[in-house]
């Protein structure tokens, strides 16, 4: 990922049992929207898809604070989109997870 000025956006990569590489990147800024590109730290190149991602942020969840009697007052599923081949840019909103799962193909 390209280094993001300040603690409002984290990434942990690893590589799946399926061979697949999965990137949880989270962005806990409340208010901004991070434009990322997936770069190979190693090689400085853009990570090409296709790649699976999964967001889960506030349109999926909300927590309704009422003292003891708190509870979620939205509880969807994540939302699921497929990333087509190119370059892998994701639009990361406030509060959000996401995560980018590829397959990386040898240059």
């Amino acid at each position: 990922m390209e280094r993001v000025n300040g603690d409002d956006v984290i990434a942990f990569s690893t590589r799946r049992p399926d061979g697949r590489i999965g990137v949880l990147v989270v962005n806990r800024s409340p208010r901004r929207t991070y434009q990322l590109k997936l770069v190979d730290p190693g090689e400085g190149r853009s990570l090409e898809g296709p790649a699976e991602l999964d967001l889960y942020g506030p349109e999926q969840y909300a927590w309704q604070d009422l003292g003891e009697y708190s509870h979620p007052s939205r509880d969807e599923p994540p939302a699921h989109s497929a990333l087509p081949a190119g370059p892998l840019a994701v639009a990361l909103p406030p509060d959000t997870i996401a995560v980018v799962s590829f397959r990386v193909v040898p240059h």
